[in-house]
């Protein structure tokens, strides 16, 4: 039972991390979105390194990458407190 307990509330905490970290980004969409921006257009990389092929510049791209994230964060929340509320529900089943 207790080991039943222990992963309920395991996905819980999941799903509340989850939760706060799309909330963040949802809130604070700036910020966050500068962090995305940069990581894509790797503007913070040695200068003259190979692999600036890489980069995305299309300000578009950005957006709907970061849109992505969050979606995903989201989903990612959702998913875990259904997944804890079932698993509550379920904790007295039996093995």
């Amino acid at each position: 039972m207790i080991l039943r307990v222990s992963k309920t509330l395991m996905v819980f905490a999941i799903a509340l991390f989850a939760s706060s970290v799309a909330f963040d980004n949802i809130t604070d969409y700036s910020t966050n979105f500068d962090f995305v921006r940069h990581v894509l257009l790797m503007d913070t990389t040695f200068p003259g390194n190979g692999i600036m092929y890489r980069a995305i510049t299309s300000l578009a791209l950005h957006h709907v990458a970061y849109v992505g994230i969050i979606t995903l964060e989201t989903a990612t929340a959702a998913l875990c407190w259904v997944g804890g509320i079932r698993l509550w529900c379920a904790r007295r089943g039996s093995t």
